[in-house]
């Protein structure tokens, strides 16, 4: 049970969702993830494949190596993301800023 909290908790904590549906948004975030899940591209995510996920994405929080995520690291992952919409540096993120970022994001993916 625990392992399965871990999976649900890390997938929160990137904001994806681990649904069969999100196989079929390939343009998605949710689609992006589900790729690379599904190590094997058979359409679904095996326990195998969503606990290889969770070993990455722990590996990557867990940049002192020590096997644990404190929460300065947890909060370095947050404080990168929030940086990415805050174009202006100012602290806060406005709606447009949301909307500039994503397109910036778009752009970034399609050249």
């Amino acid at each position: 049970m625990q392992t399965k909290t871990i999976i649900l908790a890390a997938a929160a904590a990137l904001g994806v969702g681990l649904a069969g549906g999100a196989a079929s948004a390939q343009g998605t975030a949710g689609g992006k993830m589900f790729q690379k899940l599904d190590t094997d591209a058979s359409g679904t995510v095996s326990l195998e494949e969503a606990h290889a996920g969770q070993n990455r994405w722990f590996a990557r929080l867990d940049t002192d190596g020590d096997g644990t995520i404190s929460r300065e690291e947890f909060q370095a992952v947050a404080d990168r993301r929030f940086a990415r919409f805050d174009l202006d540096g100012n602290g806060e993120v406005t709606l447009d800023e949301v909307a500039q970022a994503k397109a910036k994001r778009k752009n970034k993916s399609t050249n």
